[in-house]
């Protein structure tokens, strides 16, 4: 069930994981962990800070080998810093 302070259409799945992103397709990949995980988007740890609206790419790799990657097109929502550093909410846009 949704509460309050939550309002979403789906409900959110802690899952930490490894992962990769990149700015708008192009660069270099910089790594990531996966802080959890709902069917409309994803929040990540980061270690720089991104403008709200920026588009990524992001990669989520399982560590078994029986499922693809997860990648998608997201764009970050929020911003919010935790004792782990910067929390990166993200929407998808694209599944690739």
């Amino acid at each position: 069930m949704l509460t309050e302070p939550e309002l979403r259409d789906f409900r959110r799945m802690n899952q930490q994981a490894p992962m990769r992103f990149r700015l708008g397709g192009e660069g270099a990949w910089q790594p990531a962990e996966l802080a959890d995980l709902s069917a409309s988007g994803l929040a990540m740890r980061v270690a720089t800070s991104l403008p709200v609206g920026t588009r990524l790419w992001v990669e989520v790799a399982p560590e078994l080998a029986l499922v693809p990657p997860l990648t998608a097109t997201v764009e970050v929502m929020r911003i919010e810093r935790d004792a782990a550093g910067l929390l990166l909410g993200c929407r998808f846009l694209e599944m690739n």
